[in-house]
């Protein structure tokens, strides 16, 4: 299937030509709105016609949403067991949590609920300033490890907090098989590797990683209590910046994305 997207000017977010869409008479509206009406037939090897300018990885969970947060609540309520966010320090959650692994997986079953997940905060600025690389013409990916079947869920939460997406992608990212990889459009690490990226945002250690050593992108380390301790390997020549807000975000972001259209010849 071939899908044709364009910037929106009016709405500064996508427009979707899609052949199913149009079928159905509603092809040409945002792509936020028909997320939801085409996700059951899209799959990650459907061709994708975007505008030309790069694409910007962005991380979900604790990147545009307080997981963390809604995840301690749940641990308060099911486990009577009480963990600061500020006391989240490993991104292994059954270490943070103290919970043995049957905990762990009942947690996880109740994060993704799409209840759950529709109860999320935004966190502050993201929008704003993705709207402001969605307006420059930049193809913002959402890029979660959240199982494929909350997909549903995850487009309707970035629509109803107008948040701007071309795409939502999932990936196998912490090799979590048992809970990630029931849908069929899951990419696996070296699957994600093949996209270009002109900037990743994230918070996740081994997905830091991986995007500054494997991927070589120019990276903004979105600071957690659970990434304090990390730092770039000495042999990553990408930039690499840690930001308290999306407001410094959008700061360290600037000139990053100018060399990159300087490179490219690109004009907004």
């Amino acid at each position: 299937m071939v899908l044709t997207v364009l910037k929106c000017k009016g709405h500064r977010c996508s427009v979707i030509f899609c052949p199913v869409c149009v079928k159905a008479g509603i092809s040409g509206q945002c792509i936020n709105r028909l997320f939801v009406f085409c996700q059951s037939i899209w799959s990650h090897d459907t061709v994708v016609h975007m505008s030309d300018r790069g694409t910007i990885y962005i991380d979900f969970d604790d990147v545009l949403c307080e997981t963390a947060l809604e995840l301690a609540q749940i641990v308060e309520q099911e486990f009577g067991r009480r963990v600061a966010f500020e006391d989240i320090q490993a991104f292994d959650l059954e270490k943070s949590f103290d919970l043995n692994r049957e905990q762990w997986e009942h947690m996880m079953e109740l994060a993704h609920r799409p209840e759950v997940l529709a109860h999320l905060a935004p966190i502050k600025g993201a929008a704003e300033v993705l709207r402001t690389w969605n307006a420059a013409g930049y193809n913002l990916d959402v890029v979660t490890g959240r199982p494929s079947a909350s997909h549903e869920a995850s487009g309707e939460w970035l629509a109803r907090y107008g948040i701007p997406f071309d795409s939502l992608t999932f990936v196998d990212k912490y090799a979590r098989t048992h809970v990630v990889r029931e849908g069929k459009d899951v990419l696996t690490l070296d699957e994600l590797a093949s996209r270009d990226y002109v900037l990743a945002v994230d918070d996740a250690p081994r997905m830091l990683t991986y995007l500054s050593e494997t991927m070589c992108v120019p990276l903004l380390v979105f600071d957690r209590p659970w990434n304090a301790g990390w730092k770039p390997d000495a042999t990553v020549t990408a930039p690499v910046h840690r930001c308290r807000s999306w407001e410094q975000i959008a700061c360290n972001a600037a000139p990053v994305l100018d060399a990159w259209e300087k490179q490219e010849g690109c004009h907004v």
